[in-house]
């Protein structure tokens, strides 16, 4: 298989809390049973998904899919970020995301994220697009697949500092320190201080 590039949309990796209590959590309670499917649902058509009339059994059906789906990818990301892969992705990875969408903010950071899988890995966005773009802005997302991705410029090196130094001088002896004057003579006996002598040291 040739595969020339992945192209991510409106999602980043999503691993499980790490620990013993997290994983007893989850075993307890878990997500297909313990998360409402009428919330669930609510959610996904605040986002722009799911908005045609559906059956009840219909419902029931997407709302099973989707967390499922949910369950299976947060497994996969926790078990690969515990257990490196052997070999990582060849191919680049492109993440498309929607400026509009709530669930991928700081998008402009978190793509960075996939490079666990692959070197090169790089941004495009959809101005104003939300969660669902496959469904409301399929024309800008045809574009972005069928384009090759441009390589991120490199980052600019930043400039060394440069030290100035001032040439040495010839050295210079400190100065030298006066020699007090002896006192007068007195009755033919010159008296010396004691912090004098004939060196002046």
């Amino acid at each position: 298989m040739d595969l020339r590039r992945l192209v991510v949309g409106g999602h980043f990796p999503a691993p499980r809390l790490p620990g013993r209590a997290a994983r007893w959590f989850r075993r307890v309670f878990p997500m297909e049973r313990w998360t409402s499917k009428r919330h669930a649902l609510e959610m996904l058509r605040a986002m722009g998904f799911f908005t045609d009339v559906l059956e009840q059994r219909e419902k029931d059906f997407l709302m099973g899919v989707f967390l499922s789906d949910t369950r299976i990818g947060e497994e996969y990301y926790t078990d690969v970020y515990a257990n490196p892969p052997a070999r990582r992705l060849g191919a680049p990875i492109v993440c498309v995301v929607g400026t509009g969408d709530r669930t991928t903010e700081l998008y402009e950071e978190r793509y960075r994220e996939w490079t666990y899988f692959a070197d090169d890995v790089s941004l495009r966005t959809i101005d104003g697009a939300g969660h669902y773009f496959q469904k409301h802005q399929p024309g800008e997302l045809v574009d972005i697949i069928l384009t090759e991705p441009e390589p991120e410029p490199e980052p600019e090196p930043e400039p060394a500092l440069a030290a100035s130094v001032e040439p040495a001088g010839p050295a210079t002896a400190p100065p030298r320190r006066a020699r007090p004057a002896a006192p007068p003579p007195r009755d033919g006996v010159t008296c010396v201080p004691s912090s004098w002598s004939p060196s002046g040291s």
